[in-house]
């Protein structure tokens, strides 16, 4: 096997600039219309812009891709466009902000992998404009250390939903539990952002308010959103279902628990930290079953991806959780377990047979399956530069489990790759975020208990 190479992240193109204007089907325009000029406290109707299944398009299938025609979904932008609203410091308009969040299935009815094009297209296009959303509020954010002008956009970005009490409803229709996992994304994405870019919370604190400053509207809607995720984070766990839906909510609510120094938050982020790495295979018969997640494994082909994808929060929570003092990885068998999980992430990116014969023992076919390399699979070594701002020892340990596992000298990737990396529901560069984790402690006094004693 060839040496493994650092891989070359791409930034995803920005929105920033108006389009001109599409013509673009009718029933597109009469569902979102509705959706987008209803006022902020009514019911909204997130229908999906176009209903009626294309007849080109396959009900059933396993790309998301294969469920859009050729631009649909630019058109979607496009139109959205047109009904941004002036906010002061942007150069564009902000997405109105939308109270009630109305998600769709993904996948077919009863898997948890084929997908339901039927479904997936009213949930693309019924909150799609969540996406656009976080992607412009961590755009800006990123752009706030050098621009004076971008931190206080991003600051009125966040004002205009925080005022609006955006996303804290759930519409009648659709799937629920779907549309709490986007307002927990969206939210995880928008508060770490926040956390990680001071010079935007400096900005929305210079914002004068009927009752204080933007800022402390900004942090009472986070809290707010915390509510729903910190209920459902109880649910699933009596529930016995600690997924990565489950990580993802455990972060989602880790940046407001620092910032409105909340204990419980911070306690339940914790919590949900310890029973992921309690989810890692250990102590097997055979060494080869160790490091995985049983129910990732229950994927069939994109098993590898969702180890990979379960993978990320429990990383940034590890990383984002030593700011101010305090660090969530504790114990040595942590540390071994959280080595292990991201090795086989690894590892199953060079020779993904050994997910597929961990599909066949959790299956109820005991069929090995071939696995998907998707783009989070390619960019797995990314969380490489996660792994070494946690702890450079931990990095040192992955890289040589790998350089074992495919015959190659350590290390295999530098401990930079990945530096430039940057995904929007961890709220954006990889850099600022490490940067933010490494903030000097001792923690504030609400948060030191569960700090110092482990939650």
């Amino acid at each position: 096997m060839g040496r493994a190479r650092d891989p070359r992240p791409k930034r995803p193109a920005r929105r920033f600039a108006a389009r001109a204007g599409r013509v673009i089907g009718t029933t597109i325009c009469t569902a979102l219309l509705v959706a987008l000029t209803a006022a902020s406290g009514g019911a909204l109707a997130q229908e999906a812009p176009d209903a009626a299944m294309p007849k080109a398009i396959k009900r059933y299938t396993d790309t998301r891709a294969d469920c859009f025609l050729p631009d649909e979904r630019q058109d979607y932008d496009e139109w959205i466009d047109q009904f941004r609203e002036t906010i002061p410091g942007c150069e564009i308009g902000v997405i109105p902000p939308q109270r009630t969040i109305q998600s769709y299935r993904v996948y077919k009815r009863g898997s948890n992998r084929v997908i339901d094009c039927s479904t997936l297209r009213k949930n693309e296009f019924g909150t799609r404009f969540l996406d656009t959303y976080l992607e412009e509020v961590v755009s800006r954010s990123e752009a706030a250390a050098d621009s004076p002008k971008a931190a206080a956009c991003a600051a009125n970005m966040l004002h205009a939903w925080a005022g609006a009490d955006a996303m804290t409803r759930l519409g009648d229709d659709g799937n629920t539990n779907q549309s709490q996992h986007k307002i927990s994304w969206t939210l995880g994405g928008l508060s770490a952002a926040y956390f990680a870019h001071p010079e935007v919370r400096e900005a929305a604190r210079e914002i004068a308010t009927e009752n204080g400053t933007a800022d402390d509207e900004i942090i009472a809607w986070f809290r707010e959103l915390t509510g729903p995720v910190s209920a459902m984070i109880d649910r699933e766990r009596k529930a016995k279902n600690e997924d990565n839906l489950q990580y993802w909510r455990g972060y989602a609510i880790l940046p407001t628990a620092f910032m409105a120094e909340d204990a419980e938050l911070m306690a339940q982020s914790r919590r949900v930290f310890d029973a992921a790495l309690d989810q890692v295979t250990m102590g097997s018969k055979d060494p080869r079953n160790d490091g995985f997640l049983p129910l990732e494994m229950e994927r069939g082909d994109r098993s590898l991806h969702y180890q990979t994808y379960a993978s990320m929060p429990v990383l940034a929570m590890a990383m984002m959780s030593k700011a101010r003092g305090c660090g969530f990885l504790e114990s040595d068998a942590q540390r071994e377990r959280l080595t292990l999980m991201l090795s086989r992430a690894l590892e199953g990116r060079a020779q993904p047979r050994i997910v597929a014969r961990q599909v066949a023992r959790y299956s109820k076919n005991g069929k090995a399956v071939e696995q998907k390399k998707t783009s989070t699979v390619r960019d797995a070594a990314q969380l490489i530069y996660l792994a070494y701002q946690i702890d450079p020892a931990l990095y040192e340990a992955v890289d040589a489990n790998l350089a074992a596992f495919i015959g190659e000298p350590a290390p295999v990737y530098k401990p930079s790759v990945g530096q430039k990396a940057s995904y929007d529901r961890l709220g954006g560069d990889y850099r600022a975020l490490a940067k933010a984790a490494k903030r000097d402690g001792p923690p504030p006094a609400p948060l030191a208990a569960v700090c110092e004693a482990g939650g």
